[in-house]
């Protein structure tokens, strides 16, 4: 029985600490200098087990950490739309603190969709079927499945 590893992208240039954090959501920003050496730390850390393939979300970030990560685990990969976080629409580049009060209402209204994005019913919705199929996919193979999100 195989193994599913889960690891989040690496640093973006909006994840910016305290008051100047902006909200990625769907926006397709690259990693920065920072999330590029995390993601050689990961792979770093990950060299040696057998993982037999990476899936990732279709986004720049995702797509980045992969592409670090295969060089050490020589595993192919996999970029799926499915993977994607929560797409918050018209709120994707905004700080968070100026929209933490709209945010708070969609996730108690789970059912809502943010402006030009989706709900978090259809995001679980999505992002679950996807998370089973990795963790079945994981349960028949003998060595690994890493899925970066």
């Amino acid at each position: 029985m195989g193994k599913l590893i889960l690891v989040r992208h690496g640093h973006t240039s909006l994840n910016k600490p305290g008051e100047d954090e902006r909200l990625r959501a769907w926006l397709d920003v690259p990693l920065d200098e920072t999330g590029l050496q995390e993601a050689v730390d990961t792979a770093e850390k990950l060299h040696g087990y057998p993982i037999e393939a990476i899936y990732c979300s279709d986004l720049k970030r995702a797509r980045q950490t992969a592409q670090v990560l295969k060089r050490k685990v020589k595993a192919r990969i996999t970029a799926t739309p499915e993977l994607r976080p929560w797409n918050l629409g018209v709120f994707g580049g905004e700080k968070i603190k100026d929209i933490l009060p709209f945010l708070n209402m969609l996730n108690e209204r789970t059912d809502l969709a943010a402006p030009s994005g989706e709900s978090f019913d259809q995001f679980y919705g999505r992002y679950s079927v996807r998370l089973q199929q990795l963790m079945t996919l994981a349960d028949s193979t003998e060595g690994y499945v890493l899925a970066v999100t």
